[in-house]
């Protein structure tokens, strides 16, 4: 979720909230953005009027008289504080919410560079290459240092963009977004700074060719690691190398190539929405301080509910079992989803799926004919029941039914239709063509 958008003129802040501040109330999330604004401006606005316009009458309110509630009351101190300490005349107003447009539209904006590593990748390398100093591209929410800098100002943030800072006398941990990739390539290789630079393996991307030449990556490169998308390969090896194989040898080499053809077992598409899935599930049990993998199947029971109390439909917690199973199958680990809690939750979810649509009639161009003839003078079509899919069905009735009739290939790719069962929704028989089935008998 966005946290809620003010307007400073000429700046914009946004971000995503996390897991545990979703729950908050709207004026404590309202507030919390006042507060992370002003600290991201405080050099802008300092010995200036600071007027915080919301359409939240409460937070109009506790700015000025503070709150009753001890965690709306400290975030009301902090603000008040910080103003004088700069001082900075701080006043505010309410208007309706038809009226508070920019901060509104920032409202449903969320930060999609907002990225993070898992913590076992992070624990592995800075074994290798620690200990980190500074996280550089981070939020008080995904930061693997003590020290971090963040986008936007958060609690316990060091600084506000990381691009402004010198590198030099730390060990950086960089994740940066992608857009930023090629500018932190340079600013390291400039100010000559040790860092651990964590980005995606996309060789047509602008910034590839600045770390990695002629088959090759550049001198400055002292040494790299490729990870996988879900985990398997660091699984995978720590299973081999349980099972007795000794690394180096011929076996435990082969344990790369056994992730990829494992991930194989689906396809391209099927296994980037399983692992999005995955992600998702991680996240949610994450946050409540619990495994992901191997998960336990109550706590996935209880995801499986949140999902349905957040509206989801049964499509969607299909595939977040789906995607579980998935994931612990090829892992090695036994199947979690195989309980009585998330079959039952599985079907109270198809229980409370919407009734399927009725299916309308085909419109043929013979019809159509008729019914103008039929209806000159009138707008009363009769008692037939069409709709917006008529003509479609009408056209696919109509190829398939004809004398010279068309290829069902043919007719799933005029028809863009990926399945049988999709394609044939759309067509209704003629009589003579399901006789003909029984005239082929030649009974």
């Amino acid at each position: 979720m966005s946290f809620d958008g003010d307007y400073v003129p000429g700046t914009t802040v946004y971000g995503n909230w996390d897991y545990n501040e979703t729950h908050n109330s709207s004026t404590w999330r309202e507030l919390e953005a006042v507060r992370r604004v002003m600290y991201s401006n405080l050099d802008k606005i300092e010995r200036q009027s600071l007027q915080v316009v919301s359409d939240n009458k409460n937070v109009k309110h506790i700015l000025e008289v503070g709150s009753k509630k001890e965690i709306l009351n400290d975030i009301c101190l902090d603000i008040v504080e910080t103003c004088n300490e700069s001082s900075i005349t701080l006043s505010s107003s309410w208007i309706p919410r038809n009226k508070n447009v920019e901060a509104d539209i920032l409202s449903r904006r969320g930060d999609n560079d907002d990225w993070g590593i898992q913590w076992w990748v992070f624990k592995k390398l800075d074994q290798v290459w620690g200990p980190h100093t500074y996280d550089r591209f981070a939020s008080s929410y995904n930061r693997k240092c003590e020290k971090f800098s963040s986008k936007f100002w958060c609690e316990g943030c060091f600084c506000i963009n990381a691009m402004s800072q010198r590198w030099s006398g730390e060990n950086n941990w960089l994740v940066p977004p992608p857009i930023l990739i090629s500018g932190v390539v340079n600013k390291v290789l400039k100010e000559k700074a040790k860092a651990t630079l964590i980005i995606p393996v996309w060789k047509s991307a602008p910034y590839w060719p600045l770390i990695h030449r002629q088959d090759s990556f550049i001198s400055e490169v002292n040494a790299y690691l490729f990870f996988k998308g879900i985990g398997l390969d660091k699984h995978l090896h720590d299973v081999v190398e349980d099972s007795g194989v000794v690394e180096g040898s011929y076996l435990h080499s082969l344990a790369g190539n056994m992730c990829d053809h494992l991930l194989c077992s689906r396809s391209e598409n099927t296994c980037k929405s399983y692992s999005n899935g995955f992600k998702k599930w991680q996240r949610f049990i994450s946050a409540q301080g619990h495994s992901a993998l191997p998960a336990h199947p109550v706590h996935i029971a209880l995801y499986l509910t949140h999902l349905l109390d957040s509206g989801a439909s049964s499509n969607t917690v299909n595939l977040a079992v789906y995607c579980i199973k998935w994931v612990h199958g090829l892992n090695g680990y036994s199947d979690p989803t195989d309980n009585s809690f998330v079959k039952n939750l599985q079907e109270s979810a198809k229980r409370r799926a919407k009734p399927e649509t009725c299916r309308k009639d085909p419109v043929t161009p013979e019809m159509l004919i008729k019914l103008c003839e039929m209806f000159k003078s009138s707008s009363d079509l009769g008692s037939a029941d069409f709709g917006l899919h008529s003509m479609r069905s009408g056209g696919a009735t109509q190829a398939a039914n004809a004398s010279l009739s068309v290829g069902d290939r043919c007719l799933k790719r005029h028809g863009r239709w990926k399945t049988d069962s999709s394609k044939d929704r759309y067509i209704a028989d003629s009589v003579e063509k399901r006789l003909e089935v029984s005239k082929r008998l030649g009974i």
